[in-house]
C-alpha cells in the first residue's frame, strides 16, 4: 500500500536553485597601509616576540613550578576547581572594574587613579593564578584518569 503524503512527518521541501552573479560578491574595496603601519605592525610582532613571549612563560613556568614543588598544598581537584571558580567570577566582575576606572584621572583625582591602578595590577596578579590553576588542576586530573585507566604494561603510558 503506498503511503500519502499527509501521513509523511516531514514535510516535502523542494530546493530552489539560486543563481546569482559572482562578480556581485567580490570586495571592490581596496585597503592600503602606508609604511608606518607596517612598521607599527612588525615592531609590535617584534616586541611581542622578544619581551611580552619570555616574560609569560617565565610567569607560567615559575608559577606552576611552585605548585609542583608543593603538591600537597595545591592538589589537582581543588585547584581545578579554585581556579574555575576565581575565573568565572572574575569575568564577571570586570566590568565593574572597568566602569569604576573610567575618568580616574583627572583634577584632583591622583589617589583614585593610583587606587585605581593598584586594584588593576591586583587583580590580574589574582587572575593569572586563577588561570595557572585551572590548566595545572585540568592536566592534573586528565593525568590521573589516564594513570587510573590504562594498565601499567601499556606501551604508549
Amino acid at each position: 500500500m503506498p503511503s500519502r503524503t499527509s501521513d509523511s512527518l516531514l514535510p516535502q521541501m523542494t530546493t530552489n536553485k539560486v543563481n546569482k552573479d559572482v562578480d556581485e560578491f567580490q570586495d571592490e574595496e581596496t585597503i592600503e597601509c602606508d609604511e608606518q603601519e607596517i612598521c607599527y605592525g612588525a615592531g609590535d610582532a617584534l616586541f611581542s616576540a622578544i619581551v611580552v613571549a619570555p616574560q609569560v612563560i617565565s610567569v607560567w613556568r615559575g608559577t606552576w613550578g611552585i605548585m609542583e614543588l608543593q603538591p600537597h598544598l595545591f592538589p589537582h581537584a581543588q585547584t581545578f576547581v579554585l581556579g574555575n571558580i576565581l575565573h568565572i567570577s572574575f569575568a564577571l566582575i570586570r566590568s565593574v572594574l572597568l566602569s569604576r576606572s573610567k575618568n580616574a584621572w583627572g583634577e584632583g583625582r591622583a589617589g583614585k587613579w593610583l587606587r585605581e591602578r593598584f586594584v588593576c595590577r591586583i587583580y590580574t596578579y589574582i587572575f593569572i593564578l586563577a588561570n595557572i590553576m585551572h590548566w595545572r588542576g585540568g592536566w592534573g586530573l586528565l593525568d590521573l584518569f589516564v594513570v587510573t585507566i590504562l594498565p601499567e604494561d601499556e606501551k604508549h603510558r
